[in-house]
């Protein structure tokens, strides 16, 4: 399979019940890329699960456009997030070697270091818990 084709209108957090952060972006983020923050810079940039430490390490997921130098928005955490692509109940997704991207959790390869970012509830939703293992898949 391949990276799931998020719909950036569609990604969604459901409001009070989500956990969201706030930072300047560091490159140029599109709603629904799950970012990790670049501990030089201090700015969040899209993430991959195959790069090099920090850029594995999820931070969030962008709620919107931004360009470098510019504020964004992320969820971290969310019981009912809609993430921007179609997603049965019970499919898990996972962090993508692909810079920003989110994979169906069959995707996972050798190397990566993965983190389950949730599961699918229904209504193209996702109870959004990150859970990182911390090493690579052997």
């Amino acid at each position: 399979m391949a990276d799931n084709v998020i719909n950036p209108a569609n990604v969604l957090s459901s409001g009070p019940n989500a956990t969201v952060g706030r930072g300047i972006a560091g490159a140029s983020l599109t709603a629904g890329q799950w970012l990790y923050q670049d501990p030089t810079e201090g700015t969040y940039k899209p993430g991959s699960a195959n790069g090099p430490s920090p850029a594995f390490k999820f931070a969030g997921i962008a709620q919107h456009a931004s360009s470098p130098g510019q504020p964004i928005q992320f969820v971290i955490q969310d019981s009912a997030f809609q993430p921007g692509f179609p997603i049965a109940a019970g499919d898990s997704v996972i962090t993508s070697a692909n810079p920003g991207a989110i994979a169906p959790e069959t995707d996972k390869v050798s190397g990566w270091y993965v983190t389950n970012l949730g599961v699918g509830s229904g209504n193209d939703k996702i109870n959004l818990n990150p859970t990182a293992a911390g090493v690579p898949i052997p």
